[in-house]
């Protein structure tokens, strides 16, 4: 692969930090001040993907992986990936039995560690908002350009619509919609310096989670929304994104020995 690597660690920010990194990429990319809604939703996706940006890695905005002709930076940790509709865990060294567990096949070396569990990685937020706004604009062959269209505008619904149609994340689009939709509605308040409101999270949401992520970032993700806390810790993991758009399918191969 032709990215280089660095070391994993854990970036977390708070939201206003979060706040003045994505405006400001946002700004970058059109030249002019990004609307309100329209950056209470690119923050809303991003919080979804990285608990509340508490288990952000590398400054990595969207969970972006690092595929073989990606040129920047790149870490490797320990995740899961539904694959098949079974959820499997990935460690650098190779694929696990369980978490936290034993390589059991595709060995790797570490680095240049597994397909799986290679990530983009960035210097600090800024670069690593913009990063995000240009691969949502521009990226992987601009497969989802329409998609940051609609969150230009500030359209949650049709935005995460088509992120799905082109399938940006696994799990199922009603409770990731409803999420989003939820954090959104909260940062346009923060935004605007008003209290957030109260949200509730459904039994549905509640099993889109189990069935995607690790019971550490379920229990993580439901105190932030319930708590309006800032709770998620080194221990919530990956969460609930499960993005390939530039994974070379060959590459998940096992090496030669």
């Amino acid at each position: 692969m032709l990215a280089t690597y660095t070391n994993a660690r854990l970036t977390p920010m708070p939201f206003d930090q979060a706040a003045e990194a994505m405006k400001a990429a946002l700004r970058n990319d059109s030249g002019a001040e990004p609307s309100r809604t329209c950056l209470a939703l690119a923050l809303a996706k991003c919080a979804l993907e990285t608990g509340r940006f508490m288990s952000i890695w590398n400054h990595n905005y969207g969970n972006v992986k690092a595929g073989a002709t990606y040129a920047g930076m790149y870490c490797c940790f320990e995740l899961n990936e539904v694959l098949d509709g079974r959820v499997v865990w990935f460690g650098p060294r190779g694929r696990l039995d369980r978490k936290g567990g034993s390589v059991v096949a595709e060995p790797y070396d570490d680095p240049p560690g597994h397909p799986q569990t290679r990530m983009r990685a960035y210097e600090n937020r800024f670069t690593g908002a913009d990063a995000y706004v240009e691969f949502m604009a521009r990226g992987a062959g601009g497969r989802f350009a329409q998609a940051f269209n609609f969150m230009k505008v500030g359209n949650a619904p049709a935005m995460v619509t088509e992120m799905k149609a082109k399938r940006y994340m696994t799990a199922d689009v009603g409770p990731y919609l409803n999420a989003v939709v939820s954090l959104q509605r909260e940062f346009d308040g923060k935004l605007q310096g008003q209290r957030p409101p109260e949200v509730d999270v459904t039994d549905e949401q509640v099993n889109a989670f189990r069935i995607y992520r690790n019971e550490e970032a379920i229990e993580a993700f439901l105190v932030a929304e319930m708590d309006r806390e800032i709770s998620a810790g080194p221990q919530a993991g990956r969460n609930l994104l499960d993005y390939e758009a530039e994974t070379d399918a060959n590459e998940l191969k096992p090496e030669e020995a």
